[in-house]
C-alpha cells in the first residue's frame, strides 16, 4: 500500500490519524475505526477517486497491496468534502477534473510507505 505524503485528512479524524493508519494493517481492529474512510485511485477505468468504508478492506477478494491511499475521513460526508478539496487542488495545478491522473502523476517521492505517513 503507497500513501500519499501530504495526506488529505478530515477535521474529525485528524487527532486520530496515526491510530487510524496504523490500523489499517491490523484487520482484526478494523471496526474500532468502521465509520473511517479511505480515498483512493478508483482502480477500473475510466473511473476517478473512490471512497472506500473501512470495513471493505476485510474482505477476501479486495487487495490492499495494490492501493494508494490519498485521504482518510472521519465517515461518507467528511470523504466527500475531502473529495471537494482534491478536486479543487486539481483544479488549481491545472490537472483539470482528472483527478485520479493527476494524483497518479505525481513523482514517486510524493507517496511513502506507512511509517513516513504516521511519523
Amino acid at each position: 500500500m503507497k500513501w500519499l505524503k501530504n495526506l488529505y485528512v478530515g477535521e474529525k479524524i485528524r487527532q486520530d490519524r496515526a491510530a487510524v493508519i496504523r490500523l489499517i494493517e491490523h484487520p482484526e481492529w478494523k471496526n474500532r475505526f468502521a465509520f473511517c474512510c479511505l480515498i483512493s485511485p478508483a482502480p477500473q477505468e475510466g473511473e476517478n477517486l473512490e471512497i472506500l468504508p473501512l470495513f471493505m478492506l476485510c474482505q477476501k477478494h479486495f487487495n490492499v497491496q495494490d492501493r494508494v491511499v490519498l485521504g482518510i475521513a472521519a465517515g461518507m460526508e467528511e470523504a466527500v468534502n475531502l473529495l471537494l478539496t482534491m478536486t479543487q487542488d486539481c483544479l488549481d495545478a491545472g490537472g483539470g477534473v482528472r483527478v485520479k491522473e493527476y494524483f497518479l502523476s505525481l513523482p514517486e517521492d510524493a507517496y511513502a510507505d506507512r511509517g513516513e505517513v504516521v511519523s
